[in-house]
């Protein structure tokens, strides 16, 4: 069905490190399942996460690499950040554990607390320690976010095993993982089938901790990875954010500037673009963009908000 409608398997690989079948078998795993179907492939979000698999990205991109070769067409998407955001239960706690929504249930359990805390150990080594682990939202203990988990188990006095059980049982926070090498990250960016992506969402302007790539992931990448450390050409970064994601979607009006083409245009100006979002500071608008226009109206004016609101649901 999804190939007759000229639609794509987008996989969320189940492995994006060693926790089960490992990070090359994960990609392996997704590219065998396109084949089969006959469909392209969008490989999302691709990192090496944790230190086991740092260096694996050139070998990563070899496979995909060679299933394109064999006429797979294949996609990924990638934030231009070295951390990561998920829930910290995601980030810690074994998949088995999660099984049939048990997890209450497991972690309450005696004689499957040894084992349990064993492989959360493991797992908080492999995000890179307790204090890579920061806690970006917590609605049951606000005044924990932006805190790391190794802070918080010297308020709690526990274990960072036994804290973040604790922290799981009321409630599950949101947490940011500095996970990734900063060679990888470039590697992957590098190659012409990836595409830029925040993996954010609509998050309230002020509240939380959240990954500030929520905020700055577009600018960021022009900025710091085209003008500041040139691993990437402008050219080469608008592609990423523009012409490439909109070829993936079969849209052919879209994501390049040409006659007859849709007016989505951002003009901004490269002396000025600037993401001022941090981790420690998240809340921040990025500035240098003067214009956004949407189907040929305009959005923002002068760097500010006009009002207008021109955006469309899209078919394909």
């Amino acid at each position: 069905m999804v190939r007759k409608y000229n639609g794509f398997y987008a996989s969320h690989i189940r492995d994006e490190s060693d926790y089960t079948i490992g990070l090359k078998e994960a990609i392996s795993e997704a590219l065998e399942i396109a084949e089969k179907s006959g469909l392209p492939v969008q490989i999302s979000h691709i990192k090496a996460l944790g230190k086991s698999v740092w260096g694996q990205a050139e070998e990563v991109c070899q496979i995909i690499e060679e299933a394109q070769k064999r006429g797979l067409t294949v996609y990924a998407d990638q934030y231009p950040y070295n951390a990561s955001s998920t829930a910290l239960s995601a980030a810690v706690v074994p998949r088995w554990v999660q099984a049939d929504g048990k997890i209450r249930d497991r972690l309450s359990d005696p004689e499957l607390l040894p084992k349990i805390k064993k492989e959360i150990e493991e797992n908080i080594e492999r995000r890179g320690g307790a204090e890579t682990l920061l806690i970006s939202s917590f609605p049951k203990k606000p005044e924990w976010e932006g805190k790391s988990l190794k802070e918080i188990t010297i308020i709690m006095d526990k274990s960072e095993v036994d804290t973040a059980i604790e922290l799981v049982l009321l409630g599950g926070p949101g947490v940011i993982s500095f996970n990734m090498s900063d060679a990888d990250v470039e590697y992957f960016m590098g190659k012409p089938y990836v595409m830029t992506g925040s993996d954010g969402s609509v998050v309230l302007f002020g509240r939380g901790k959240p990954h500030p790539r929520n905020y700055g992931a577009f600018p960021r990448k022009i900025r710091y990875y085209a003008l500041d450390k040139n691993i990437l050409s402008i050219e080469q970064i608008i592609r990423s954010a523009t012409g490439l994601p909109a070829e993936m979607l079969g849209f052919n009006d879209r994501g390049l500037v040409k006659e007859s083409s849709v007016a989505d245009i951002v003009v901004f100006d490269p002396k000025k673009i600037q993401d001022k979002a941090t981790f420690a500071n998240p809340h921040q608008y990025s500035v240098g963009i003067d214009y956004v226009l949407v189907n040929g109206k305009i959005a923002i004016k002068d760097g500010e908000f006009t009002g207008t609101l021109a955006g469309k649901p899209l078919k394909k």
